[in-house]
């Protein structure tokens, strides 16, 4: 196991608890309004979503025709997300697979990449590592659509969420008390692990009612970078 990140076991344990109460974190793809306008312009028709959980994002996704594969680590969120397509009548490719890992696709084989609230899991070099393969599987002129944890979220998480943070394991790196591990990026640290992509769009915003809204003069919700990414043509693979 990779001690540097959480293991499957914690994240089945976490979507079962969330099952148990009827609990989502993404029930109904809250984010795709925002991103939709960017998928239109860059005329995406295949998406892949990389950390896709009970599958909110792609079955949404899936509903307004484009072609989605959706990845994620624990088999509970993939069973909760292959039941939600069924139920809204559309096809989905749901796959197992750690993101962390090379993905299980050709190169250039997806219009899109998708990840929301999964890319910030992980230490520094399996970041740089997972970015790398975002932009493999995807062709040029495609798009990297992220939100990810900001710094600002730290007091979020741990007084409103009760997150305990047990350990530091890198710069804005931790551990917390249920085995999950969380990754908070500062601007420069996204504009650096995404140098190698040409920014559309790089915003601070929280999420307030399930809606990206501007940040507010107090803090009362998660805090996340939205980041829309187009990769450079010219990058050296």
């Amino acid at each position: 196991m990779n001690h540097l990140y959480a293991p499957a076991t914690v994240w089945d344990t976490y979507h079962a608890a969330q099952v148990t109460v009827d609990v989502e974190l993404n029930p109904q793809g809250w984010w795709v309004p925002s991103l939709l306008p960017f998928l239109v312009t860059a005329q995406v028709q295949k998406v892949l979503d990389v950390g896709c959980g009970t599958g909110g994002d792609a079955v949404t996704l899936a509903q307004k025709g484009y072609h989605v594969t959706g990845m994620d680590y624990s088999n509970i969120a993939l069973a909760r997300a292959r039941a939600k397509a069924a139920a809204a009548g559309v096809v989905v490719d749901f796959r197992h697979g750690d993101m962390a890992l090379s993905f299980p696709f050709v190169d250039d084989a997806f219009d899109a990449v998708l990840s929301n609230v999964a890319l910030h899991m992980f230490d520094d070099q399996t970041t740089r590592r997972i970015v790398g393969e975002m932009r493999r599987v995807v062709r040029p002129g495609g798009l990297l659509l992220l939100h990810v944890n900001s710094t600002e979220d730290m007091p979020y998480r741990s007084q409103r969420l009760g997150r305990l943070r047990v350990q530091e394991l890198e710069p804005n790196f931790y551990r917390e008390a249920n085995g999950q591990t969380i990754h908070f990026f500062s601007e420069d640290y996204c504009r650096d692990v995404l140098a190698d992509w040409a920014t559309t769009w790089l915003c601070i915003a929280m999420s307030e009612a399930h809606l990206l809204l501007p940040i507010p003069t107090i803090l009362l919700a998660p805090v996340k970078w939205s980041v829309t990414m187009l990769p450079v043509v010219s990058m050296v693979r």
